[in-house]
C-alpha cells in the first residue's frame, strides 16, 4: 500500500476513533477484552495468510466476505 494512502486511512481512522469517544459510544469493559484479541488475531492471521498460495486466499476472502453479506441480508 503505498505511504500516503495508508496514513490518510490512518488518519481517518483516528479521526473516527475520537467522534465515538467524544459521543460515548464506547463500551469501555468491552473494548478491554476484544482489544487484545483483535490484535492477536489480526498479528496472527497475517502471518498465515503468508503461507497460503494467493489464488486460494482470495477465493478464501471472496467466499467470506459472500457468506457474511448474504447473512445480514437474509437476516
Amino acid at each position: 500500500m503505498a505511504p500516503s494512502r495508508t496514513v490518510l486511512t490512518s488518519a481517518a481512522n483516528t479521526m473516527a476513533v475520537v467522534c465515538f469517544i467524544v459521543a460515548g459510544a464506547v463500551r469501555w469493559r468491552e473494548l478491554a477484552i476484544m482489544l487484545p484479541a483483535v490484535v492477536a488475531g489480526g498479528y496472527l492471521a497475517a502471518r498465515g495468510a503468508r503461507h497460503l498460495p494467493p489464488f486460494l486466499l482470495r477465493v478464501a476472502i471472496v467466499v467470506l466476505c459472500a457468506g457474511v453479506t448474504v447473512y445480514f441480508f437474509r437476516r
